[in-house]
């Protein structure tokens, strides 16, 4: 039986998105000096690098480094990187594990029939791997079940036909097919999910997904879908006692090539190794001008600004304090932005405001009915 602490989700509140629908087709401008990540409706392309994620380049030949670290914050367990090949050559997920003091060690498909799953805190699959990686998946799927139910957590990055040619030819744990269709930009349905911490709406990838997920399970929560056409290329469920996060996303050669999406591969891998279920403020203002999500647990924050100058999305990370039964977010210091929030949590009244001088915004929240918000912070 696998341990990790776990954290009771204490209060989720939510928000019904007025949101037009030219907010879901803005521009990344980056944050800078100033902390955020801000998207403006001004509808301008992002421009592709030289690689492609389905596309080898030439001369490619697959390799495998085997690597090791027993960590620097072992406080999670072991985590263990299956993978035949680097994915698109990368060792990215070694390398972020390394920088996060995160023990780990790289383990074959060769291994899956006689490693010991339950050593493990955390399993990740790795992206884009062979033919004979998945197939001998595909014959020891009920031990990565298994090894969930139990307690385990499993990153599984089911992103195939990649570089290293492989198709996933059997379902993840929990019944969740993978399909390949490949996607350029896809949504965050819920910025303010950890895993998706700075990353932009819409973010862009050569590809930024192989594939989607169909026969989600019953209360899983879809993170990222295919723009336009609303697939599930990021999904988190739980089976027994344990947790998925599974993705379609290319997140190894995201992160190495700077692509938006690779920002989820660093988000999620702390995030697994110490899980905790986040705990996600929703508010909306009663008058339609705007809209805030807040992680109630970091203080990371998207705050919508919905009519007016400067309308658009701004993503931050405040301070949260709580006096009694009042939360409270405000802005770091020396940052050309502000925020402040009051959430009376005993009344469920919320009053905020945002203020960013560069953009034009001066945007005030009044909430005073938070009981029929929905749960989560929808696109």
């Amino acid at each position: 039986m696998i341990s990790k602490p776990r954290l009771l989700l204490v209060f989720v509140v939510g928000l019904a998105l007025l949101t037009a629908p030219a907010l879901l087709a803005g521009q990344r401008l980056g944050g800078g000096s100033s902390g955020l990540v801000v998207r403006q409706l001004d509808g301008s392309a992002r421009p592709g690098p030289t690689p492609r994620s389905d596309q080898a380049p030439a001369g490619y030949t697959p390799q495998l480094i085997i690597s090791k670290s027993s960590g620097s914050l072992p406080t999670g367990g072991m985590v263990c990187v299956f993978k035949d090949v680097d994915p698109w050559g990368s060792t990215s997920v070694e390398g972020l594990l390394l920088a996060g003091g995160m023990p780990y060690a790289v383990h074959t498909s060769a291994e899956f029939g006689t490693l010991d799953f339950s050593a493990f805190g955390l399993i990740v699959v790795s992206s884009d791997q062979s033919q004979t990686f998945y197939d001998n998946y595909a014959a020891n799927a009920a031990k990565f079940t298994d090894y969930v139910v139990a307690g385990g957590t499993l990153f599984f990055s089911a992103c195939d036909q990649g570089w290293n040619t492989g198709q996933l030819n059997a379902p993840l744990p929990g019944g969740m097919v993978y399909s390949f269709n490949p996607a350029q930009y896809n949504n965050t349905l819920n910025p303010c999910h950890p895993t998706v911490h700075g990353v932009p709406n819409p973010f862009w990838g050569s590809w930024a997904s192989h594939g989607a997920f169909s026969n989600v399970p019953a209360g899983a929560e879809v993170i990222a879908v295919t723009q336009g056409t609303g697939l599930p290329t990021l999904v988190e469920y739980t089976i027994g006692s344990g947790i998925v996060l599974a993705s379609a996303l290319t997140l190894e050669i995201a992160y190495d090539w700077e692509w938006d999406g690779g920002r989820i591969l660093a988000n999620s891998l702390p995030y697994l190794y110490n899980y905790m279920p986040p705990e996600t403020l929703v508010f909306a203002d009663d008058y339609g001008r705007s809209m805030l999500c807040v992680d109630a647990g970091t203080g990371y924050f998207v705050y919508r600004v919905l009519t007016g100058k400067g309308a658009g999305q701004y993503q931050g990370e405040g301070i949260i304090n709580t006096r009694g039964s009042v939360l409270y977010l405000m802005s770091p210091r020396v940052m050309p932005w502000q925020i402040y929030l009051v959430y009376d949590m005993a009344n469920g009244l919320a009053t905020a405001y945002f203020l960013y001088p560069d953009y034009g915004v001066r945007s005030i929240l009044y909430d005073r009915n938070i009981g029929n918000n929905p749960t989560k912070c929808l696109n």
